[in-house]
């Protein structure tokens, strides 16, 4: 039997997080993180996430600092991102796309 594909949700929002499980639906495993820190740790114990959903705004180590640890370890080569957030700002949305 196949494994589902894992998605790591990375949000500081118990509901935001619930929310996309639900929007995405069953056909996938997820692990989730409440903060950047338990995202990249979650990224060095693992080798088998085929996706981030990434918030840019969390307390901590936000979306940026994530972003940069895994251009740090290669991981952005294995793991693509999709960054969620409410922020609309112009130089929130380039920096992400630039990073």
């Amino acid at each position: 039997m196949n494994e589902k594909p894992k998605i790591l949700i990375a949000d500081d929002s118990e509901i935001n997080r619930a929310l996309l499980k639900e929007i995405l639906g069953d056909g996938y495993d997820y692990l989730e993180a409440e903060d950047g820190a338990a995202a990249v740790e979650l990224m060095r114990q693992r080798t088998d996430i085929s996706l981030l959903l990434l918030d840019l705004m969390m307390p901590g180590m936000d979306g940026f600092a994530v972003l940069d640890e895994m251009n740090r370890n290669h991981w952005l080569e294995d793991i693509p991102v999709i960054m969620i957030s409410s922020e609309e700002t112009e130089s929130y949305i380039r920096r992400a796309y630039e990073m």
